[in-house]
């Protein structure tokens, strides 16, 4: 495979970050997603977004009916009265973090900017995402990335030397799209997404973007900026995923990434880049387990049908 790395002069990157301060033609689409153990932190997160040295066209907020049954909670209210956000869009079921990825069925025309709901982020957060953007139109920016690698069958981490490249992790609240730019396959398979990467959006996005031979390229390689937790959202965690372990130097969890490149068909791509990955291992176990819950599912739904007909008869015998 031919080599996919490389690294843009910091001068490009500064004139687009001018260019951007400027004003940009495209519009810009900020989404996230919270929960009812979160939605209490969600002005305090805007509040301090609101400072950003480029504002959006659109913050949107993306909520579960499974969670929320359609009634707006008082934080999540209060910040659309307060124009923190411009919009709320409901999801079937609850999808945790995928739920923002819907976003892409209708505002992939412009730039699609995710945020979390338990971070400050830094005041330049969507200026430097676009400038890299606009430097790097081939790849996908995130704000912060370390550069992967597997050892000995465990995934490790190696310095970040500022190139765009496969290698590169992902991390979904912090990444910029570019328009048109989002690998839309990602968004099928539920079944398999709902499986191996329920609660871990990062790896499964990274799968799909593996594909696609998609490199990532960070804004660290620019500036090195903090991003803060807001106090007790840590506390509230859904899951820990590949790449938060990353960001603190563990290596050992990435079996969501390897089930999801498996899902996403980047089994090729993946064993190129990291030779030592061996994936085949996991073969076997992910096509188990996907014929095992469809075997389950069937059998409920027979039994949902014959429940439902026994119902029935004694509701017309009676």
């Amino acid at each position: 495979m031919e080599n996919t790395d490389y690294i843009i002069d910091n001068s490009v990157i500064e004139a687009n970050i001018h260019k951007v301060r400027q004003g940009i033609d495209v519009p810009i689409y900020v989404n996230f997603t919270t929960w009812v153990k979160r939605d209490c932190y969600v002005k305090e997160m805007l509040t301090h977004f609101a400072k950003q040295t480029v504002s959006p066209t659109k913050i949107t907020c993306w909520l579960s009916i499974k969670e929320y049954n359609h009634i707006i909670p008082p934080s999540i209210q209060e910040c659309l009265d307060s124009k923190l956000i411009d919009e709320i869009r409901w999801v079937k079921g609850n999808t945790y973090c995928h739920k923002r990825w819907e976003a892409v069925k209708y505002y992939s025309d412009g730039y699609i900017i995710m945020i979390d709901d338990d971070l400050y982020y830094p005041t330049d957060y969507i200026e430097k995402l676009i400038a890299y953007s606009l430097s790097y139109p081939n790849a996908v920016t995130c704000y912060y990335t370390r550069k992967l690698d597997f050892i000995n069958g465990d995934c490790s981490v190696i310095p970040y030397t500022g190139d765009a490249s496969l290698k590169n992790s992902f991390l979904s609240g912090l990444s910029c799209f570019s328009p048109h730019s989002y690998p839309s396959r990602a968004l099928r398979h539920p079944l398999k997404r709902r499986i191996f990467c329920e609660k871990c959006d990062d790896a499964w996005i990274k799968a799909w973007l593996l594909r696609y031979k998609i490199p990532i390229v960070g804004c660290n390689a620019w500036r090195d900026d903090c991003l803060n937790p807001i106090e007790n959202t840590q506390d509230d965690g859904i899951y820990e995923t590949v790449n938060s372990a990353i960001i603190n130097g563990v290596g050992k969890e990435y079996y969501n990434l390897v089930d999801a490149i498996v899902c996403a068909g980047a089994t090729s791509v993946a064993e190129q880049i990291w030779p030592e990955i061996n994936i085949k291992r996991f073969r076997t176990t992910t096509g188990q387990v996907l014929k095992s819950f469809r075997i389950k599912r069937r059998i409920r739904k027979f039994i949902k049908r014959i429940l439902k007909s026994c119902f029935s008869f004694i509701w017309k015998a009676n």
